[in-house]
This record gives C-alpha cells, structure tokens and sequence, in this order.
C-alpha cells in the first residue's frame, strides 16, 4: 500500500504490506502453493483506522491499520471461502465500510457465487453471523461494492446471473444489480435489490464471464456510493450496448463497452431522514413526516396511517357486506381526515357509495360502517402498554 498525508500530493509506501505473500491453506490445488495478488479499495474510520478487505488465499479478511500502515492486524471474517479461479489464483474481490459510529459492514461473494454480509460492532475484532443476500431470481454474483451512509443504512452493487452454472453458454446473460437496507445492524437485516437494466431484453455481457475475478469485457471495475440525496448509485459497464445488444470484442486495446450509472430509487433515503420502514408480514410501508416539522415527507405521517386504517376497515367491511347481501356496487370511496383541538381528536368519515342501493339499504350501510374492527377499537375504551428494553 501507499500513504498520503498531504491531500495526494506526495505518497510513500507503507512501512508493512497489508497482504503479504503466505502459504496457501489446506486443501488448496497443488498448483497454488502460496498466493499473492491485489486487494480492493479501503475504507479510513473517523479515528483513522484503515480497514483494508481482501478474499486472501481465498478466505475472507480484513487488514486492520491503527498506525497509518506501518503495522496491520489481519482478521478472517467467518463464514465461506471465496472461489479458486485457477492458475493459483482465487478471486479478491470483497467490500467494507464504515458509518459514523465506527461499526463495520463486510460484502464478498463466496464459492457458491453468492453474496455474503457481515457486521462488526468492535472495530473489526468479532464478526456477526454472515447473511445470504442473493436477491430472488439471481442464480450467482460476483464483484461486490459496499457504501454506508447514515448508520446501519447500506448499499451493495454486484453484477449477477439469473441462469445457474451448466446453462449452455449461448443462454447466459449478466445484469448490474444495486441493493440496499435501512437496519443493516439488526440481527436479522432486510434488503431490497434491482437490476439496473433490463434482464430480459438488455444484458451487459452474454456468455460465461470466464473468470471468478472479472466478468467478460466488463471487466471488475465496479463501484457503489451513497449520494448527497441518500439513494445509492452503481458505477458497471454495459459490454453489450447498443440497440442490437452486440457485445464487444475482448481485446487488450478494443473498447469495453459504455460506462453507465444505476440509481436505486423509490426506497427510504440512506442519509438525513428521520423516515421509518414498518413491515408488516412480507408487507413495507414507509412513514415519515412532512417538511415543516423536519421531514422529507417520504411517506404518510402516522396520524394519516391511523385515517387510512380507518378508511381502509371501512371500505373492506363495505365491500364484504354488500358481496354477502347481493348488492351491487357502482363505486365506494371512503375518506377520512382528522383535527384536534382542547385535547380532542376528532376523526370525520365521509363514505361515498354509488348505485341501485334503497334507503333502507344506505342506512344500513352506514350501520355497517360503524360496526368495522378498527372503529370499534377506536371509539372504545383500550389501554396501550409500553416497554423500554
């Protein structure tokens, strides 16, 4: 490694390598007795730690530099090795960052080609249990990126196959996929991924990639970081560009490909938002509150999740009632606002029913209404019991 300590304008070498040269583990090919080669990028903390992440001799590990690089502590991250990529090399490719608090988060794909992910709350010392982060449909990965934003809200890039090994060649297609979790230091983390272009119709390499290390004509020059707005932005190259989809000839002097940018948009900012993810079984819903009280307004306050509950029961308690009594239904629509005043909440309910309905049959509909779960529960009594752990 190299060393600047005047904004880039002189560099020396550190006084240690990060990964030196060392005997390769048991059971490695006898053809890769020793193993060397590049690490990616690092990452500095706010204390000046350096955390420099490598698959080395194929196992995932992390260099760990408290002295600007003139000694390093070296931690294998738990969890599975890296694939052999022949020739006595094995893929590298891994990720790490760092948020604001000093916790650590760890990206690499493993032998199986799926993306792993780890956490670190002790500066790299101990490591959490690692977590399969291999998006539905995608049947393989390689090249991670990893950027932090605000703590625990990450974001992950690799590109990924949706055929499996052993699809003939002619088959497989490769996409950029950029990913993303707001509670990245739970236990049991949830991430959201999509692909940045097309699977189906515009793929950034057909074939094989032919190596573990780099992917085609793409190449291993992949990149992830979160924005100034919080939505995370992939760096990849589309070796396939073009109307036509025609890929690139693999040359050391022929063009690659196009460079081109993905940004993961409709999820919660990664930075400066106060928004929150609620999930609800297998389900998502973003709150957050508007811009005059100092939210981004991402989402429906709570106040307006209460209305929707409300208008929601109704409109479904409607809709079963009228399919039970054999009453056809033009249009339903059901709103709700609220306003509070001398300690009062006050919820008003317009319902907005269309079609051959009696008097007899509105008024009771209306009886109907009133009788739904949720304003039952709101305009009864009920106690609400907090815990603090």
């Amino acid at each position: 490694c190299s060393k600047t300590l005047d904004g880039g304008g002189s560099w020396s070498p550190t006084a240690q390598p990060s990964y030196p040269v060392r005997q390769s583990p048991p059971g490695s090919p006898p053809e890769a007795p020793n193993c060397d080669g590049a690490a990616p990028p690092g990452v500095v903390g706010g204390d000046g730690t350096v955390y420099l992440p490598r698959g080395w001799c194929g196992e995932p590990y992390i260099a760990i530099s408290h002295d600007e690089g003139d000694s390093w502590d070296r931690v294998r991250i738990p969890g599975k090795s890296l694939p052999y990529d022949g020739g006595g090399a094995w893929a590298d490719d891994s990720g790490v960052a760092v948020d604001r608090d000093g916790v650590l988060y760890y990206v690499w794909v493993a032998a199986d080609f799926h993306p792993y992910f780890t956490v670190s709350r002790d500066g790299g010392k101990t490591w959490a249990a690692p977590l399969d982060i291999l998006p539905p449909g995608v049947a393989r990965t390689q090249n991670p990126a990893i950027d932090v934003g605000d703590p625990g809200r990450v974001a992950i890039s690799f590109i990924g196959s949706e055929q499996p090994k052993g699809t003939p060649e002619d088959k497989v297609t490769w996409n950029a996929y950029v990913a993303q979790s707001v509670d990245a230091r739970d236990a049991d983390p949830t991430f959201y991924a999509a692909p940045v272009n097309d699977p189906a119709t515009d793929p950034l390499w057909k074939g094989e990639c032919g190596s573990a290390i780099r992917c085609g004509n793409m190449g291993d020059f992949y990149d992830v970081t979160v924005g100034p707005d919080g939505t995370p932005r992939g760096a990849f190259v589309d070796s396939c560009p073009g109307a036509k989809n025609e890929c690139t000839s693999f040359g050391v002097t022929d063009p690659r490909g196009e460079a081109i940018m993905g940004q993961l948009v409709g999820g919660p900012p990664l930075v400066g938002t106060i928004a929150q993810q609620i999930e609800i079984g297998p389900h998502v819903v973003i709150t957050d509150a508007g811009r005059d009280v100092g939210g981004d307004d991402l989402g429906p306050d709570p106040h307006e999740l209460l209305d929707a509950a409300l208008a929601a029961c109704t409109a479904l308690t409607l809709t079963l009632y009228a399919r039970h009594k054999g009453i056809e239904l033009a249009a339903l629509e059901v709103e709700v606002d609220h306003e509070e005043h001398d300690g009062v909440y006050r919820m008003r309910r317009d319902i907005h029913v269309s079609g051959d309905l009696s008097a007899e049959q509105r008024t009771r509909m209306l009886e109907i209404a009133n009788k739904c779960p949720v304003h039952r529960t709101l305009s009864g009594s009920f106690d609400i019991v907090s815990q603090l752990d």
